[in-house]
């Protein structure tokens, strides 16, 4: 979202001598600029100690999601999970082909999670674990890089506060792994105990995203 931040991950992520992705917002782009925010990340990463991937999150705006792409982030992740599958089979696929044609990496997401992150908001009535078979046909169908899946995990602070309580299906994530030969994404995973983040991992997770 802004300078401090950015600085702030790369500093924990030295500390760690880990690898991080820094991902950008809607609504981060819409509050500050999508150049600008990219501009401040960039120039912070590339004096970093560890390798770092500059990532756009939940992207709903197709022409924005090319233009980070231009700009030089490392992968971007579009968002049509709310719409029927053919289309965000469709929508998803020819990002593929124009993220790859340019080098860049694409995350995909079947099945709704729940919550609220910017402009990402799903009823608990709404929320549909994702299917592993469906997530099978859709990495297939679609060429994506990396499959963010709901299993159970809710966007944003509203668990901290008790309106929402995150329920991590482990059996779901391994399901989900043994069909799918692609890097597994958790969302929402900020306040989900380290214990289950532990076995989240064990089960196939490759990316966390807090």
């Amino acid at each position: 979202s802004n300078l401090e931040m950015t600085m702030g991950i790369i500093q924990a992520a030295e500390e760690l001598h880990a690898p991080v992705i820094i991902e950008t917002s809607e609504g981060a782009i819409k509050y500050a600029g999508l150049e600008t925010l990219f501009e401040i990340m960039a120039t912070q990463a590339i004096n970093s100690s560890v390798p770092i991937a500059l990532h756009m999150d939940h992207g709903k705006d197709v022409e924005q999601l090319k233009r980070g792409i231009e700009l030089g982030y490392s992968s971007v992740m579009i968002d049509h999970s709310g719409l029927p599958y053919e289309e965000n089979v469709r929508d998803t696929k020819d990002m593929v082909q124009f993220a790859h044609s340019e080098g860049a990496w694409v995350q995909g997401e079947i099945g709704k999670i729940r919550g609220k992150e910017d402009w990402v908001s799903i009823s608990e009535s709404e929320s549909l674990l994702t299917d592993p078979a469906e997530a099978e046909k859709f990495a297939q169908e679609t060429g994506i890089d990396t499959l963010a899946c709901s299993f159970g995990t809710v966007h944003g602070i509203i668990k901290m506060n008790g309106e929402a309580k995150p329920h991590v299906d482990l059996a779901r994530i391994k399901s989900v792994h043994e069909k799918v030969n692609l890097p597994l994404v958790l969302h929402g995973a900020s306040g989900v105990p380290e214990d289950i983040i532990t076995k989240a991992i064990e089960n196939g997770i490759a990316i966390i995203n807090i």
